[in-house]
Formats: C-alpha cells, sequence, structure tokens
C-alpha cells in the first residue's frame, strides 16, 4: 500500500550536464539519478513493446521525465487476465519497468474491457466487482511497496482511465456510465496506492467539451480525479494557438483552457491540475508542415501551456511509427525520430528547451509581453548559488520585430535561438549538435537589450555571469 518514491508531482526540475552542450545528447541513457523526478516535459509511447527501449533511450538523452505507456503498451484487461482469476503480467512488467529503469516517471492509461466478464472495451464493465479486484492487483503491483510488486518493485506514478471518450469509436457507451467508471476506479486505486495519481481521460478536441461536462454533473460528490487531460494537436491549422475541434472549426488553447477550467469548478475539483498527455506536429503531413516548422511549433506547444498554467506536456512519440497502419498519416510523422533513425530537427530542439529550462518552475512564470507581434516570458531558473532569470522570445507576425526587453542588472545576456540554424533544413545535417544553434553575447544598456525576432525562430535570453 505504501509507495517507496514520492507520488506528488515535483514540478521544479533539474538537468544533468555533460562537458559540452548539450548534454543529453552526449550522455548516454542512465539509471535513476540520471533524470530529474517529475519535470514537466514527457513523451507518450503507445507503440509495441519491442520498440520502447530505443524509444525511451532518445527521451532519457533529450530530457523527458515523464512517459505515458498507452494503447498496446497501456493496461489491458482483457490482455492481462484472459480467463478468471490468471494474470498475465510479462507484457506489462517489461513495458513499466523500462522507463523506471531509467529514471522517469510513468503514467499508464488503463482499458477496461474483458469479455470474460461480460465487458466491451468502451463500455462500463458488466461485473464492477471484478473490476475493482483487477484494478487492486493492477495498482498494488507497481506501487512500489514491496508487497506483490512486479519484478524490480517498478512504480506507475499516475493512472489514466480510458482514453479520447469523447470519441464514439473508443467509448461507445454513456458519460454517465464513464462517469461511474471513473468513480469507482479514483477510489479503487486510492485505497491501494493513496499516491498515484489519477487521470481522467483525454478530451481528443474541444468538441469534447460538451461530453466532459456531461461526465462533471455525474459526479457529484467527489473527488473522482486528481488530473483533467486535454490533447492539444496541430491537424491542418498551422498554427500552435488553434485547435481543430470537429465540426467547429479553429479554437483558440486558451478559450479550450478556460472552458476545461469552468468544468472544474466545484470543491470536489477545483484543485485539479490540468494536463497535456498529447501535443504534435507533423512534419510532413500537410503542405506546410516541414522539419523547422516541426521544431519551431514545438518550442511553442511547451512553453505557451507553461504560461497558462499547464504543469506537464506530453509530445505525442518519440520515434514516427505508422499509426493505424497508414504511414503518411499525421499522427505517423509527428516524431522527433523518423522510422528509421534520423533524428529530426525538432529532437535537436526538444534536448535544447530541457536544457534551458533547467531549474525553473513552470507555475512560476511572468508575462512580459503577449501580443501577435511579440511573445515574452519570464522564468525564474534555481541554480546552485544563485536565481536568475530566463526569458522566452518569439513573434506570431509574418515579418520581424523588433523588440527591447528589460533585463534588469546585468551588464551581457546571452541570446541563443531555439531551433537549428537557418539554412539546416533536416536533422540528418547535424552533425555536431553543440554548432548547430546560433548563440551571441549581446551588452545590455541602461538595464535593456535590443532584440530583433524573426519568424519561426524563437530565442532563448539568460543572464551572461
Amino acid at each position: 500500500m505504501k509507495r517507496t518514491r514520492i507520488g506528488s508531482i515535483s514540478i521544479l526540475f533539474t538537468s544533468v550536464l555533460m562537458l559540452g552542450w548539450p548534454g543529453w545528447l552526449r550522455a548516454e541513457p542512465r539509471g535513476d539519478s540520471g533524470v530529474a523526478p517529475g519535470g514537466p516535459f514527457g513523451v507518450q509511447l503507445g507503440i509495441p513493446a519491442e520498440r520502447l527501449p530505443a524509444n525511451l533511450d532518445e527521451a532519457v538523452r533529450i530530457g523527458a521525465s515523464w512517459v505515458r505507456l498507452t494503447g498496446t503498451t497501456g493496461a489491458n484487461w482483457a490482455r492481462i487476465e484472459p480467463s478468471p482469476g490468471r494474470y498475465e503480467w510479462a507484457e506489462l512488467d517489461r513495458a513499466v519497468a523500462a522507463p523506471a529503469q531509467r529514471g522517469m516517471k510513468v503514467l499508464v492509461t488503463i482499458e477496461s474491457g474483458n469479455p470474460i466478464y461480460r465487458s466491451r472495451q468502451g463500455y462500463l464493465p458488466g461485473d464492477l466487482r471484478a473490476h475493482a479486484r483487477f484494478l487492486t492487483r493492477l495498482v498494488e503491483r507497481y506501487d512500489g511497496d514491496g508487497t506483490e510488486d512486479a519484478p524490480g518493485s517498478p512504480v506507475v506514478d499516475a493512472w489514466q482511465i480510458e482514453n479520447e471518450v469523447d470519441i464514439r469509436s473508443y467509448w461507445p457507451d454513456s458519460m454517465a456510465n464513464y462517469a461511474t467508471l471513473l468513480r469507482q476506479s479514483y477510489k479503487t486505486i486510492k485505497l491501494a496506492d493513496p499516491g498515484a495519481k489519477v487521470a481522467m481521460a483525454g478530451m481528443m478536441d474541444p468538441t469534447g467539451l460538451r461530453k466532459y461536462a456531461e461526465i462533471m454533473r455525474h459526479l457529484d460528490g467527489g473527488p473522482d480525479f486528481d488530473v483533467f487531460d486535454l490533447h492539444w494537436n496541430c491537424r491542418g491549422g498551422g498554427d500552435y494557438k488553434l485547435q481543430i475541434a470537429r465540426n467547429m472549426g479553429h479554437i483558440p488553447f486558451d478559450t479550450y483552457l478556460r472552458e476545461a477550467r469552468r468544468l472544474l469548478d466545484s470543491p470536489a475539483h477545483r484543485n485539479a491540475e490540468i494536463w497535456i498527455t498529447e501535443t504534435s506536429r507533423s512534419d510532413s503531413a500537410n503542405p506546410f508542415d516541414n522539419e523547422r516548422a516541426q521544431a519551431d511549433d514545438l518550442v511553442r506547444r511547451f512553453v505557451y501551456p507553461f504560461c497558462q498554467g499547464v504543469p506537464v506536456v506530453f509530445w505525442y512519440h518519440v520515434h514516427d511509427y505508422p499509426w493505424d497502419n497508414k504511414p503518411a498519416d499525421y499522427f505517423s510523422r509527428a516524431g522527433l525520430v523518423h522510422e528509421k533513425g534520423e533524428k529530426k530537427l525538432a529532437y535537436f530542439t526538444y534536448a535544447l528547451l530541457t536544457e534551458k529550462l533547467a531549474g525553473c518552475d513552470p507555475r512560476d512564470v511572468e508575462i512580459v509581453e503577449e501580443t501577435n507581434t511579440v511573445r515574452a516570458y519570464r522564468f525564474a531558473r534555481q541554480g546552485s548559488r544563485q536565481t536568475t532569470p530566463l526569458w522566452v522570445l518569439w513573434t506570431d507576425g509574418l515579418a520581424a520585430a523588433d523588440y527591447a526587453l528589460d533585463v534588469g542588472l546585468t551588464r551581457r545576456v546571452r541570446v541563443t535561438e531555439a531551433v537549428p540554424r537557418v539554412g539546416i533544413h533536416r536533422g540528418a545535417a547535424i552533425k555536431r549538435p553543440a554548432e548547430a544553434f546560433a548563440t551571441s553575447v549581446l551588452p545590455s544598456r541602461a538595464g535593456r537589450v535590443e532584440l530583433r525576432l524573426s519568424p519561426g525562430i524563437p530565442l532563448y535570453v539568460e543572464w551572461v555571469e
């Protein structure tokens, strides 16, 4: 029942630097000491189990500290308990142990269908007592308390109850029945492991707000979950601030987030966190997609939610994987590494992002400027001796913008482009990652630095000690 690792999220994150930059790209995959627990950078991996080690090794190298195991690597009741009382844990044991051995936090999605108990996938289980017994065994196996644990006592830090129940193909049952499943699952999981977090099914897009409002109406007592999950993918829009919603056109992300928070406005759930366990941009699924656009979008898809109060964001896949056996599909090309192993520009961009934000707390962000011309955000980076500021800036305009940034009491700042240098169009061209990003040192005058923000090139600005 009692876990040996801390179950709550430590939002403050650090990074282990090796000689040279970026440290993650020069490091070998490492154990528990190599990744800060509970940082805000995650990856989703819904891939065959045999592909997990290579994907996780790359995730660790670029600084990811959370992984979401879903689909074929998640917890499927029918697969684990094929006949009453007979449990086959080997596959899930390997899937959970792999990230745990690399020092990562683990979120696992649970699929609750099992035909031997009159339970079809996507419907409320016909035998809720049998489902509760399964959940208890499942959570107890991965709570790290040394009792009835999987080999090595790997820990699952968060459990997610189903996925995208606003889509009929995933959840054809009623929202009232999903609320019943969520309520029972929460109680059962908390009894087995009070430190584990419980997440609602991720919402595919803003069209699901109506259905999730119905779920919330059936959750009257509470609390019934710790995490409310939004999915935020760029399917055909080309603008990180907009989310395509089925039959609704483009919805601004801040509207999407505001409406989600409105659903949580009850005493039982107002302390729930909102996570994004799935965000992405393809490198080639649409005419306006390419590796540079994907890399630029990646920076904004992490920083912008942090500045909106989202503490954890997961990128959709490390390696490309043919989603639904469709190699040209959007989701098949949204990874950071091509299927044959060639790293994309976004791979190196992710690594630099985790390096630059090391020591920052995404809950403590100052919005310096937020217009279509200039977006500037100030993070507080805690070092071993002092706390120093880090700014992330970009323009959403089509032309370059000049901006005078107030940098406080420093004589010089280092300015680093957040995506690889102009002229580098594919990650395959990067032979020396330390030289791939343009960096300059600029003097401050009267506490200000003059910057030029170019479209498609976010900047990091930090003090030079």
